[in-house]
């Protein structure tokens, strides 16, 4: 902690997608996950340092791997692809819009400014609303069904 907390206001952001899950996806999950429990322990650590610790979980992002994500999810879920990212990804969204990398950076600019610690051992989301419970009730029943048809026709656990 010394070392990080050598600035006047010392803020340690980590940005991760904590928040979702997928399905064959288990060291990949737990190892995002981990890092809210990390944050916390910065929190407390930090704290007598005057140092906050914070995660900001994005929702989906347009990447390379979320690129060579739909086709594998179309395939397992017998859906095109477009229906994969309307559905299945962003279905869940207020404005069915991918989060961006600026979307994210506001959000860890946010928690790097403030100047109380406050907002301490927290975790942000930035998502475009994904993990609202009411735009999930409002979701369309079909494509509640789709996210959990792999686990229902059996597929195993595999590493990812």
């Amino acid at each position: 902690m010394a070392g990080l907390s050598t600035g006047e206001q010392p803020r340690w952001v980590h940005c991760r997608s904590s928040r979702l899950v997928s399905p064959l996806k288990a060291p990949y999950v737990t190892a995002k996950h981990g890092l809210l429990g990390l944050a916390k322990v910065v929190a407390l650590e930090g704290a007598p340092h005057r140092v906050a610790a914070n995660v900001v979980c994005p929702g989906y992002v347009r990447t390379p791997l979320v690129d060579k994500q739909i086709p594998e999810q179309a395939k397992d879920l017998g859906i095109p692809g477009a229906q994969v990212v309307r559905e299945v990804m962003l279905g869940e969204t207020v404005d069915g819009e991918f989060t961006t990398t600026n979307d994210i950076a506001e959000a860890a600019a946010f928690l790097a400014t403030l100047p109380s610690l406050a907002l301490t051992g927290q975790s942000v989301v930035a998502s475009h609303g994904l993990f609202m419970e009411q735009v999930a009730a409002r979701r369309p029943r079909a494509a509640r069904v789709l996210s959990l048809s792999p686990l229902r026709r059996g597929a195993s656990c595999r590493g990812s």
